[in-house]
């Protein structure tokens, strides 16, 4: 590749630099396909919201050690992340910004669904599931790209229930309020 007037051979820290494990583009695929671990494929609550084995994850890295140690962390530690910091605000972040190339069809549900998640956080996944008929917390419960929230939300996304996530919580705790008690939804 050709680097500020120059001919390199492309290593994971380039990738890094030029962003490329957020891109949606073939070059974003190739990127997370050959540096998974830079671009955060084998870290569940990495910012990277193209976290699928479409978009160039190998599935091995959820399988990895470290892709278990974090699942495991998760299980023992279901707490809702703040959508205004960190990563799950990079997170929406980078929907939106991905949201910008997809058809209006589509886009149109996030400009629904990105506000509303960052004005109220976890808790209104609900809201947002009756609203758009999409459950964004599982995989495969809406037609976007990108890796659901339950990651990031895993006591809103409900993961004390069986097979709802690739992980079951533990414990029970929001961080917001401290209940002790799953959501309705």
């Amino acid at each position: 590749m050709c680097l500020d007037g120059e001919c390199i051979v492309p290593t994971c820290t380039h990738v890094e630099q030029l962003g490329l494990c957020h891109s949606s583009a073939e070059e974003g695929v190739r990127a997370r396909q050959f540096c998974p671990v830079t671009c955060g494929c084998q870290a569940p609550r990495s910012s990277l919201a193209l976290q699928t084995v479409e978009n160039g994850c190998p599935a091995s890295c959820m399988e990895s050690a470290s892709g278990h140690e974090a699942l495991t962390h998760l299980a023992g530690h279901c707490t809702d992340m703040s959508s205004t910091e960190g990563a799950f605000g990079e997170y929406l972040d980078m929907v939106e910004a991905m949201a910008a190339n997809w058809p209006s069809s589509l886009a149109s549900i996030l400009d629904i669904a990105i506000p509303v998640f960052r004005e109220y956080g976890c808790p209104s996944v609900g809201s947002i599931r009756r609203a758009t008929h999409f459950d964004f917390c599982v995989y495969g419960g809406h037609p976007f790209p990108i890796k659901p929230l339950l990651y990031y939300c895993p006591f809103s996304c409900r993961c004390n229930e069986v097979d709802r996530c690739p992980f079951q919580c533990d414990s029970l705790r929001d961080a917001d309020s401290n209940q002790s008690a799953w959501p309705a939804h």
